[in-house]
């Protein structure tokens, strides 16, 4: 009795006397008990490597599952060239398209069929965009390497912008040496794939296209566009860069494809030689800066294969343009003349153009009568039906433009 009495309570309180056969008993009970729980383990243990085994066999069920959903899934049976059509629509109709390199890195890692379509083509390799803002580059160009070689026999559309919106010196000295490292590395071991070269900095970043050899292979260049940023450094002007360069660098000449330039600053022509006579389009699109006409002059005069031209005089003006320096535009239809502030600088004084189809003429001066004499003689000389035609006069009420329209027509 007093055996059960110890054992029917939870919580035993008081002093235990048992006799000799009671502790006997207790210790045979406890023997048991762990029997009994080691039986259990052993089944436990047994149990465990069965849901273990049976989880390995659902797994593989599953991986089999996924193999046979995935043989079925509709982007399987999309042929190849659908699906990099695909691709170039996701990456397209981006000006710079500066987010071009985490993209394609991002395709390629979707899965082993995606990485293996992108890296199959070559259109997607041929754009490489590389904002130094954006994106950090280390000292190894493996990868540059790697992509350029990617895209096979397609030229390569090339896109730098080294321009920082706020300076970081300690950040931007090291950024902007390893950007030049960059257009050096593309521009010796590549420059005959590459088709367009647009480049954005200060004028310190032009100096690895400006330092190639004459003897560089451009074979495949039809367009360059170059933009110098003017932060008012002292220590980065183009002025530098003239003083660097005794003589015009040359190497454009060679470029046998180069059909098209974009230039935001005219002081450029005065150390890039270009060949004029294959241009047909040429964009001068900043008049803040100060050039020598006659050297523009000397490079219109040569243009004779151009067909679009825009330009913005310099805030100083043209002196003497005239019908005495003649330039005769034979093949040009589109040309837009921007910010013309007198008579003097209106370069419609001295050129002709018998195929112009679209003439644009922003006019911000206040000699109306110049002007009108200027178009008219203009439009005499080049015995042309313009198609359109854009005239923006900033320094007259509406009633005078309407006057000067009816006079031109």
């Amino acid at each position: 009795m007093i055996m059960a009495q110890y054992l029917s309570q939870s919580r035993i309180e008081d002093p235990v006397r048992l006799e000799p056969n009671e502790i006997s008993f207790v210790r045979m009970r406890i023997s048991e008990e762990e029997e009994l729980v080691q039986s259990f383990d052993s089944r436990m243990d047994e149990l465990r490597a069965q849901i273990s085994e049976l989880t390995l066999q659902k797994d593989a069920k599953l991986v089999e599952i996924a193999s046979l959903r995935n043989v079925l899934a509709p982007v399987r049976r999309v042929p190849l060239e659908i699906l990099t059509e695909i691709f170039e629509l996701v990456l397209g109709n981006r000006q710079w398209r500066s987010d071009i390199v985490p993209h394609i890195f991002r395709l390629s890692s979707v899965c082993a069929a995606w990485r293996k379509a992108v890296h199959a083509t070559p259109r997607l390799w041929s754009t490489l965009c590389i904002s130094l803002e954006k994106v950090v580059l280390g000292p190894e160009l493996i990868w540059v390497e790697d992509w350029i070689i990617r895209s096979q026999m397609v030229p390569l559309d090339l896109y730098l912008d080294f321009y920082f919106d706020k300076y970081d010196e300690s950040r931007d000295v090291l950024s902007t040496q390893r950007g030049n490292q960059l257009l050096e590395y593309i521009l010796t071991q590549f420059s005959h794939k590459v088709r367009s070269l647009n480049v954005m900095g200060h004028p310190s970043s032009f100096l690895p296209i400006l330092h190639l050899s004459p003897s560089s292979s451009l074979l495949s260049l039809e367009e360059i566009s170059l933009t110098t940023i003017d932060d008012d450094d002292d220590n980065d002007t183009i002025e530098d860069l003239v003083a660097l360069l005794p003589a015009k660098v040359a190497v454009f000449l060679r470029a046998s494809k180069l059909r098209q330039v974009k230039l935001n600053n005219a002081s450029l022509l005065e150390f890039l030689a270009l060949p004029a006579e294959q241009l047909t389009s040429l964009e001068v699109n900043e008049d803040e800066f100060e050039f020598d006409p006659v050297m523009f002059v000397d490079i219109l005069s040569r243009c004779k294969q151009l067909v679009a031209l825009q330009i913005y005089p310099p805030s100083d003006g043209f002196v003497g343009l005239s019908m005495r320096i003649p330039i005769l535009l034979p093949t040009l239809t589109s040309l837009e003349v921007y910010n013309v502030y007198n008579a003097a600088d209106n370069i419609l004084r001295c050129i002709t153009t018998p195929l112009l189809e679209q003439l644009h003429l922003c006019y911000r001066g206040t000699d109306l009568d110049s002007l009108v004499t200027d178009l008219t003689a203009f439009q005499q000389r080049s015995s042309t039906a313009l198609s359109f035609l854009n005239l923006y006069i900033s320094c007259s009420a509406d009633h005078e433009v309407e006057i000067i329209t009816e006079k031109l027509l």
